[in-house]
């Protein structure tokens, strides 16, 4: 399993762990973090993925190339971690389309 190296930044006032891949060297989100850093529920991107809803068609025309890797966590605990790319797809798909419980410009 793939090991990173966590840190906290602050993202909208809200703190997003962000992971430097050691074996790629590459920095990655987690989805968890993700989701919440972009006003979705813990879960969101998750039950998106899972799903296979129209929230992924879109993603998907914003970039979202699906790139998640585990990282080993704390004891059995386990990290989904997503690209940069990825990353920006789903801040560009809040910012855009929003959810039932944020506010979008007019």
């Amino acid at each position: 399993m793939t090991t990173a190296k966590s840190k906290q930044i602050t993202i909208g006032g809200i703190p997003v762990s962000v992971y430097l891949v050691t074996d790629e060297g590459e920095y990655r989100w987690s989805m968890r973090q993700a989701s919440r850093a972009v006003g979705y529920g813990d879960s969101w991107l998750r039950d998106t993925l899972r799903a296979e809803s129209n929230a992924l068609v879109r993603l998907k025309e914003y970039g979202f190339e699906n790139d998640i890797i585990e990282v080993a966590g704390r004891g059995f605990i386990e990290t989904h971690l997503i690209s940069t790319r990825d990353f920006m797809s789903i801040v560009l798909y809040a910012a855009l389309i929003g959810g039932k419980n944020k506010q979008r410009p007019c």
